[in-house]
């Protein structure tokens, strides 16, 4: 299997400007079957209105339409939506949700982490009974 190469094309016989950066300028081309890389990738997305719609408006539209919590039981709390609805809140939950699926849309994974509170004697050692999720983080 040969390497594609990246040639270097004048735009005008008269211009001094040349595109042959990978991804840059309106001559460079794929070759088929070459992988592309994170930045070929985001740059083709935001130019192209069906990928655009695809990764970036669908991952957006669904969260869009937001859940509610109904607690189980013989008399539920009728304010545990509420509670459960701020703690997502101050976690920013919406947003890290929907960069995960456009992550998980644009390259084909996407993880959350979590940061915890633990009052371990050290950080080698494993996360037990953590008391409190501090923030949510989306790659």
């Amino acid at each position: 299997m040969s390497k594609a190469k990246t040639v270097s094309i004048r735009a005008r016989k008269d211009s001094s400007d040349t595109y042959g950066v990978r991804g840059a300028g309106q001559t460079w081309q794929a070759v088929f079957g070459m992988a592309l890389d994170d930045e070929d990738l985001l740059v083709a997305v935001k130019r192209e209105p069906v990928a655009n719609r695809i990764v970036f408006q669908v991952a957006h539209d669904v969260f869009d339409n937001w859940f509610e919590v109904e607690e189980a039981g013989e008399k539920p709390d009728p304010q545990f939506n509420e509670a459960v609805q701020r703690a997502l809140e101050n976690l920013n939950v919406k947003a890290v949700f929907t960069q995960m699926a456009v992550y998980e849309r644009l390259f084909g994974w996407a993880i959350i982490t979590l940061t915890y509170v633990d009052y371990g004697l050290d950080v080698s050692q494993p996360v037990i009974g953590p008391k409190e999720i501090r923030e949510l983080l989306a790659f």
